[in-house]
């Protein structure tokens, strides 16, 4: 598993809604999709003459880690035996410690796991 092909396959999984991701590959994509948000807004004051740019980039990118995250996330949740749907409590207070909460569980092995998230 190498942590450059992690993203990429992060994002490939957003148009497959069958299977389940491993609590390994989901915390190693997430670090990664951490990183790469980190360095997004890190890099806020290299480019200080074209300010509109950065504003533009910072929501393209978030966007793209938010679409990238959501359905990963919801994977996760469905390998641990919870459904899918639980990944919408990021758009509440305090919701994002509740999934990572939920998503640190272990597989649940007696899990049918062919149905769609």
């Amino acid at each position: 598993m190498s942590l450059l092909r992690l993203p990429i396959d992060a994002f490939m999984y957003f148009f497959n809604v069958f299977g389940t991701v491993s609590r390994g590959r989901y915390w190693a994509t997430l670090l990664v999709l951490i990183t790469t948000c980190v360095v997004l807004y890190a890099t806020d004051g290299l480019w200080v003459k074209v300010p509109y740019s950065v504003e533009l980039i910072r929501a393209i990118s978030s966007l793209i880690l938010l679409v990238t995250y959501i359905p990963f996330t919801a994977k996760r949740l469905k390998d641990t035996g919870i459904s899918g749907w639980w990944v919408l409590l990021i758009f509440v207070p305090f919701g994002q410690l509740i999934v990572t909460v939920l998503a640190l569980m272990p597989t649940d092995r007696f899990k049918k796991t062919t149905e769609p998230v």
